[in-house]
């Protein structure tokens, strides 16, 4: 899954060509693109080369929905993005713990 502004400084053509590699290898993999089209940039990602990438089957595009969401209030934006980097970091913090223990143990051993 990518999430970025849909213009190709952010790496989106990169992820998509890289989606379409392991793709090949990997049919049963889905690649998730999200974020929103036609920003104001001078590397913004046209609608209908994000169409080619989902009619080939290599992205599922979610920009739509993106678009629809950024009509939400700001607060309501604001609360959901914090939260979702809470769930983030606690569950990075949590593989940092268990990673630190197993390498205690594994060091532990005779």
């Amino acid at each position: 899954m990518m999430v970025a502004r849909l213009i190709g400084d952010k790496g989106v053509r990169e992820y998509v060509a890289a989606a379409a590699q392991v793709a090949w290898r990997r049919p049963d993999v889905r690649f998730l693109l999200i974020g929103p089209q036609g920003v104001s940039n001078s590397s913004a990602i046209p609608p209908d080369e994000v169409a080619r990438w989902r009619e080939a089957g290599v992205v599922e595009s979610l920009a739509a929905c993106m678009q629809d969401g950024l009509a939400l209030p700001r607060e309501t934006l604001a609360a959901a993005g914090q939260a979702a980097r809470r769930r983030i970091e606690a569950e990075f913090d949590e593989r940092l713990v268990v990673r630190a223990a197993l390498d205690c143990l594994e060091g532990a051993r005779p």
